[in-house]
């Protein structure tokens, strides 16, 4: 009982800290001084939830759910979180090449599309939308 106590507030922590994360990724306008905080936040983000996104963009599709499983707090909500996050962040001047992380967030949203029980037409329209920002 008790590791499920546990497992079930680090799931509920990192879906509390990509809340957040997105929340000021959409509240700001890049300047220099919100560019510094993009970096500081992509930094808090790899410190808190202990995983790196650097790991997730080399990671295939085929790889996710052993990844996802060794990583307790990733439900098919935060998964797609971090994929919206992934989203604001190549958005983002920090983002090097911005196409890689769409192109990781939309096999992010369709590996949720796949695992989750349940259809969202909110992540149809997200994979769509991305997916059209690729060909262009």
């Amino acid at each position: 009982m008790e590791q499920k106590d546990y497992i079930l507030r680090e799931i509920e922590k990192i879906g509390a800290m990509l809340r957040m994360f997105i929340r000021r990724r959409f509240e700001q306008k890049e300047t220099q001084e919100e560019e510094q905080e993009t970096t500081q936040d992509f930094s808090e983000f790899c410190d808190e939830t202990g995983i790196d996104l650097d790991d997730i963009n080399h990671l295939d599709k085929k790889d996710f759910p052993g990844y996802f499983n060794v990583n307790k707090g990733f439900n098919t909500e935060n998964i797609e979180l971090l994929a919206d996050f992934l989203v604001e962040l190549s958005k983002s001047s920090v983002a090097t090449i911005p196409e890689k992380l769409t192109n990781k967030a939309i096999e992010l949203y369709k590996y949720v599309d796949e695992i989750s029980k349940t259809y969202s037409i909110e992540r149809a329209a997200k994979i769509q939308k991305l997916e059209e920002i690729v060909k262009k």
